[in-house]
């Protein structure tokens, strides 16, 4: 388990968060040579860099309300960040999109970045890590918007309304119902059993299951 502190904020780091990542860049290992050694350490360099970007919009917006002790942990399929004190809806809707906003705000940099003229005599690696680092905060970034439990969408969506987590978890059920269903449709079924189990999860909250937020 890896432990450091990024502007005074303790980040803490599973082996299992390495291993997913190696995981969904399988490709990257298979290439073999130079080329699919770079591949692979820029992948793992993304993957975590983008997490952290987003945990570290969630601990800065922590702090700005006044939070203690927060910290980061990033584990298997993803990372949370954590904070002592009271927030008021407001605040744990910034809170809550702090993360994705940042993520989406650093995404579009790059890929304007990866886009631009200037990079005609760049390293093709670093515009290599340009491109995957702008692909992964943009789509991530926005399918954490999703209102689905225990994602920020359904922290968001949570907070916004007021009415309960069992209200919120309905939302849940539908939304990640359907976003199951489309990514199945486009053939990426990995992502869609994700999300269907994530609106199993949210059913089972509605049922009195014990809530998956953090």
């Amino acid at each position: 388990m890896l432990r450091f502190s990024l502007l005074g904020i303790p980040i803490t780091i599973e082996w299992m968060f390495w291993a997913i990542g190696a995981l969904f860049g399988l490709p990257f290992f298979q290439a073999g040579g130079r080329a699919g050694t770079l591949g692979a350490l820029i992948w793992m360099t993304v993957w975590f860099v983008s997490f952290i970007i987003h945990e570290m919009g969630h601990a800065l917006a922590y702090r700005k309300f006044g939070g203690k002790n927060t910290r980061i942990h990033l584990y298997g399929f993803g990372g949370y960040a954590s904070s002592q004190g009271y927030f008021s809806r407001k605040e744990s809707i910034i809170i809550s999109a702090a993360g994705p906003g940042v993520e989406i705000a650093f995404g579009c940099v790059a890929l304007l970045l990866r886009r631009s003229e200037l990079t005609a005599s760049w390293n093709p690696y670093f515009l290599m890590f340009l491109g995957l680092f702008s692909y992964i905060c943009l789509f991530w970034g926005f399918i954490n918007l999703i209102p689905v439990l225990p994602l920020d969408g359904g922290r968001i969506t949570d907070a916004a309304l007021g009415r309960g987590i069992t209200t919120t978890a309905k939302i849940g059920v539908i939304a990640g119902g359907i976003t199951a269903l489309v990514f199945v449709s486009m053939g990426n079924l990995f992502a869609g059993v994700f999300f269907g189990f994530l609106a199993f999860q949210n059913y089972q909250i509605t049922q009195g299951g014990p809530s998956q937020i953090r």
